[in-house]
């Protein structure tokens, strides 16, 4: 999955649609903006260990001002690491020609599913025009 990942940071598309889900499209403030920033300029393989790892406040490469900052230590994680996410079986299933991706129901899960959306979404592997997704239960939709 890490791998597939570093193909899909290293599209624009597929970088920006990564960090809007995992970030939010929309930065709230000053810290927000500064690590979408750090992020948006990481090297996709690094970007990729992040996503997957997680990262600490030691290991932002800028200095978080502010309220927050006095609040936090250097070992607190900014992007928890997914333990998790070596199970891909389930936050997708292959249903005939498509895929089924699930919202998880811990909120410490829900990353696992972007990832695999993205690679679903942003991956070449899958550009088919014949895969499709399914989500929300019943909806579907056929994959760009």
């Amino acid at each position: 999955m890490q791998s597939l990942l570093v193909d899909v940071l290293n599209q624009d598309d597929g970088r920006r649609w990564v960090l809007d889900q995992r970030l939010g499209a929309e930065p709230q403030g000053r810290f927000e903006c500064a690590l979408r920033e750090s992020l948006q300029d990481t090297p996709s393989e690094q970007l990729a260990a992040v996503l997957v790892s997680g990262l600490t406040v030691g290991e932002l490469d800028f200095r978080p001002m502010g309220l927050w900052s006095a609040a936090v230590g250097e070992a607190d994680f900014v992007l928890p690491p997914l333990a998790n996410h070596l199970f891909t079986r389930d936050p997708a299933a292959v249903v005939h020609d498509g895929v089924m991706t699930s919202a998880m129901a811990l909120p410490a899960r829900r990353p696992e599913t972007v990832h695999l959306k993205a690679l679903l979404r942003h991956h070449p592997v899958f550009s088919q025009p014949t895969l499709h997704e399914w989500f929300d239960g019943s909806a579907t939709r056929t994959l760009p």
